[in-house]
């Protein structure tokens, strides 16, 4: 009888143990999953070369710029504020001086300029990046 006991309580064990086993694996499977999961994000390029005159005299600017945004519903406001939006980053790279706008510094300075000008600009969400497809100074 102690014997039958004996492999009863053993038995029990063994499925509790089993139990904490799947339980732990399927925790972590599902933060694994969790981790990989990346927010959507969507990309909008204005069209056309953006170039105009640095402050100094005879230096011009050209740039090509594609935006990053997360939600959907920024892309609809983008196209209706091409004119806007393009018209923005012409003052503010008017407005620079060809050291400025040099180098690394410049352009993420460049950069980090048009992202807020842009936000102010838009009303149904932001744009969380601006890149630079060209960025050439002559």
């Amino acid at each position: 009888m102690k014997n039958v006991y004996l492999v009863i309580i053993i038995v029990l064990l063994m499925i509790i143990a089993g139990g904490f086993a799947y339980f732990m694996y399927m925790q972590n499977t599902g933060n694994a999953a969790k981790a990989n999961i990346q927010p959507q994000t969507y990309f909008y390029v204005l069209e056309g070369d953006l170039i105009t005159n640095l402050k100094d005299a005879n230096r011009y600017i050209k740039v090509n710029i594609e935006l990053e945004f997360a939600d959907k519903k920024v892309e609809n406001e983008l196209k209706e504020k091409n004119a806007v939006i393009r018209n923005a980053i012409i003052s503010i790279l008017r407005s620079q001086t060809s050291t400025q706008v040099s180098g690394a510094e410049g352009q993420e300075r460049m950069r980090k300029l048009i992202l807020s000008k842009i936000n102010e600009i838009l009303q149904k969400g932001k744009i969380v990046n601006v890149y630079f497809d060209n960025f050439i100074v002559q």
